[in-house]
């Protein structure tokens, strides 16, 4: 079943444009030239659960410092026990790793899925355990793996009367105030408290979510039904609390630490100059 489902992706990505290969293969001229055909060392793997409902949104963040706008793709899966939200090209380069064989796959296979599925090339994953009532954040900065774990959030939800329709299902209006930003969003009648982010406890699934500046807003684009594993690689994260995590990432993305002499390379191995400031926006202000 899972080869099956994966078989198209994989003729995408042998089908990969020549200007794409130009650039993977000017990137191993410049830095891998010669491992081409080393065996990639992926991360362990622990199975969390299985899901029963996959839904896609685009989700869009904006800077306000330096007024950019960056989209991207996520997934939620939906499981019985869990639920578990990445970047969609992340779980589309791990499907193609899957399909290909762990054991098999080349530094030359890795970096063409890369650069098929390249996403924004972040590690940040948000899972919710349903049975212990717990959020667990995790993503990638300052060098480290960091990672917090939380009491489920009660939102406070207002029913509207509004109605929208959202990836072609009928959905209802609900808002919120959660830690510094005024949310918006639409539901529909598919029998699932779940959402994006940490979004849930509303009587359907959240297909539609904004704050109040719309510097973060989701939107789903696709929901289907599936039996994928719901899978949490090994990273080994430094453990902090919330309060700490968002610290350090406004910390680390406002003051990036550059030692002296640092040369920065682009995705292509193209050198650019290191930044004095990073995109981002935290979710939560508070």
């Amino acid at each position: 079943m899972h080869k099956i489902l994966f078989f198209m992706m994989l003729l995408l990505l042998v089908c990969t444009g020549a200007k794409a290969q130009q650039k993977t293969h000017a990137y191993y001229e410049q830095f891998y030239k010669g491992r081409e055909n080393n065996l990639v060392r992926f991360q362990k793997e622990d199975t969390l659960d299985f899901d029963h409902t996959e839904c896609i949104y685009h989700y869009s963040i904006t800077d306000s410092t330096l007024m950019t706008t960056r989209k991207s793709y996520e997934i939620l899966q939906i499981g019985k026990s869990f639920s578990f939200m990445q970047e969609y090209d992340t779980f589309r380069q791990d499907s193609c790793f899957h399909v290909m064989g762990l054991d098999r796959v080349r530094e030359i296979d890795y970096y063409q899925v890369v650069e098929r599925f390249p996403g924004q090339r972040s590690h940040h994953i948000m899972i919710k355990d349903h049975a212990k009532g717990e959020v667990t954040e995790e993503a990638y900065f300052g060098f480290n793996y960091n990672t917090y774990t939380e009491p489920a959030p009660q939102f406070d939800w207002t029913l509207c009367e509004d109605t929208m329709t959202v990836c072609g299902y009928l959905c209802q209006k609900a808002t919120t105030c959660f830690r510094g930003r005024r949310w918006t969003v639409w539901y529909c009648d598919l029998p699932l408290s779940e959402g994006p982010w940490k979004f849930q406890g509303l009587p359907g699934l959240i297909l539609q979510a904004e704050d109040a500046s719309r510097h973060h807003v989701f939107e789903a684009v696709g929901i289907r039904k599936s039996c994928q594993p719901i899978v949490r690689k090994e990273s080994y994260p430094y453990r902090s609390n919330r309060k700490r995590f968002i610290d350090m990432y406004n910390e680390v993305k406002t003051h990036p630490f550059v030692p002296e002499g640092t040369q920065a390379w682009d995705q292509f191995g193209n050198p650019t100059k290191p930044a004095s400031y990073l995109f981002h926006n935290a979710i939560e202000m508070e």
